[in-house]
């Protein structure tokens, strides 16, 4: 009877498969038994490992206990495995299937039950290439950890119930940071199980029983990545074909995503450049995630604000904690997610400039009123606002107040980073509208004084006046960090219409600081790897 295995070590992605870590070989005298396990160094086929029957199972010369590929290349006993690929702008996400079958152990006929470590996003590695290999630009190790038989980290595969399939959706810009939307890579993937039995051997004369082994990595199927429009068929289990049903989602709803950037000048626009202009981005991605998801739920809870999209977006990555679909915008800056029914859900888009190397998140919760006909609009607003060689960007949303038409666009969302920002709003008329905005920021923080229409700064106002006629103008408060609590602006606005109508809105802008973010990030990730 083989015995399972008893305890093993599962070294993190980076660690096992492409080396945080060398691996020190033992090194001593010929005629030494360093391992113990009565056969000399000299000849011993594992000598830092005790192996006292020099098993190899694969023939190549190098010890079970001490090889990474023990059981050989051999695909019918190796993890086999597929992938299904995904695409989301610079991040490229990968759905990863991985099979893992019962393994033939001791040569005889038949199948053995086999201990895996789950595939999971730190042991299934990823290699990208064009013409030749695109080496990571960031490299993730993880700490060495020690499992126990029973860990849930751990599935049995047996030979009755025969192979069993495990699904890893990750964004590759965890390791690769400038990945070019439009662009065909070819991908390699590996999956690594790293483990070996540290259970006592029996003595003689009572039967020996060795150990099981697999150290090693097995090589998936190579194939070609696309980033296109959406990320596969969201509602696979229906019969609903990719091309067909809600936008051509493959769904019978959908979500219809819009991206614009607005690029507005705080004072005079150079020689050559518009004052302010508007036009849609390419290349932007959106998420969206299920809100009621009980996983979800206990990491952000109910009410979520502008500072938790950034979390949510770069957390929530697998379906059962509230993933539902994603897509890229294409050159009118839209994309359409699918879904199998409406529900309580909220859209994230992020956008990246690779000029000034700034990630911008905004989000739009929305719930089943807002589909009309299975679609339901949204349109995510991005703020980039330049004051000579400050450059801002912002999440933003729209307002459009009625009467003839006075369109605004105010900040929402962002990562605050340095010691000062800026606030802006964006608006746009049809004709003569007064427009008074005040704002305020929590202690902490101090506005230092708001540009007004013109682009003057008025210093320590907290309200200003500006008038628009047929145009599209700007104002932005500038507001310096002075103490610790996150960052927010709540502005309110006091609109006269042409025809005298007054119309008064309020809206917030929700902050993180960057160092926060990060921190609450690891925290988040660690919670839901926890969970698990």
């Amino acid at each position: 009877m083989k015995k399972k295995l008893l305890i093993i070590i599962f070294l993190s992605l980076f660690f096992v498969g492409l080396g945080c870590a060398s691996k020190e070989l033992w090194k001593g005298h010929p005629y030494k038994d360093a391992d113990g396990d009565g056969v000399y160094v000299k000849v011993d086929n594992c000598p830092a490992v005790s192996n006292p029957d020099q098993s190899d199972t694969d023939g190549d010369g190098e010890g079970d206990a001490c090889d990474d590929t023990a059981m050989g290349q051999d695909p019918a006993d190796n993890p086999a495995g597929e992938w299904v690929p995904a695409h989301l702008n610079g991040e490229l996400f990968l759905d990863v299937i991985v099979t893992l079958n019962p393994v033939n152990w001791d040569g005889e006929p038949g199948l053995d039950d086999t201990t895996y470590v789950i595939p999971t996003q730190y042991n299934v590695i990823p290699e990208l290439s064009i013409d030749s290999e695109i080496p990571a630009d960031t490299i993730h190790c993880g700490p060495p950890i020690t499992i126990s038989a029973d860990s849930e980290d751990l599935v049995l595969v047996t030979a009755a119930g025969g192979p069993q399939d495990f699904r890893v959706l990750f964004p590759l810009e965890e390791w690769w940071t400038e990945l070019v939307p439009g662009t065909t890579y070819s991908t390699l993937v590996r999956y690594v199980n790293h483990v070996k039995d540290l259970g006592p051997y029996q003595a003689e004369p009572e039967p020996i029983e060795y150990p099981d082994i697999w150290q090693g990595q097995q090589i998936l199927e190579p194939g070609d990545v696309s980033i296109g429009n959406q990320v596969g068929d969201q509602c696979a289990d229906d019969n609903i074909d990719l091309g067909q049903g809600a936008l051509g989602t493959g769904c019978d709803n959908a979500v219809d995503n819009s991206l614009v950037m607005h690029t507005i000048y705080i004072g005079k626009a150079p020689a050559g450049e518009k004052p302010s202009s508007e036009e849609p981005i390419s290349g932007g991605s959106v998420h969206l995630f299920d809100r009621t998801n009980s996983k979800f739920k206990a990491l952000f809870g109910n009410k979520l604000k502008g500072a938790d999209y950034p979390l949510i977006y770069r957390t929530i990555t697998s379906a059962e904690d509230g993933f539902l679909g994603a897509c890229i915008t294409d050159d009118n800056g839209e994309c359409p997610i699918g879904v199998d029914e409406t529900g309580y859900y909220l859209a994230i888009a992020q956008y990246y400039d690779t000029e000034m190397e700034k990630t911008v998140y905004v989000g739009r919760p929305m719930d089943p009123s807002d589909f009309v006909d299975g679609i339901a609009e949204k349109a995510f607003q991005v703020i980039k606002a330049i004051k000579g060689a400050t450059v801002i960007f912002k999440g933003g949303s729209k307002i459009a107040a009625t009467g003839s038409l006075l369109e605004i666009i105010s900040p929402q969302s962002g990562i605050w980073e340095g010691t000062q920002t800026l606030y802006p709003f964006i608006f746009t008329s049809d004709s003569d509208w007064t427009v008074d905005v005040c704002a305020e920021v929590p202690s902490g923080y101090s506005i230092v004084g708001v540009y007004d229409g013109s682009g003057d700064l008025i210093p320590s106002a907290e309200c200003v006046q500006t008038f628009v006629s047929g145009e599209t103008k700007a104002v932005a408060f500038e507001v310096e960090e002075i103490g610790l609590p996150e960052p927010w602006l709540e502005a309110t606005l006091d609109m006269v219409s042409p025809k005298g109508k007054k119309v008064k809105k309020k809206v917030k802008a929700e902050e993180i600081r960057k160092k926060t973010f990060y921190k609450k990030l690891k925290k988040l990730k660690a919670n839901k790897k926890k969970n698990k």
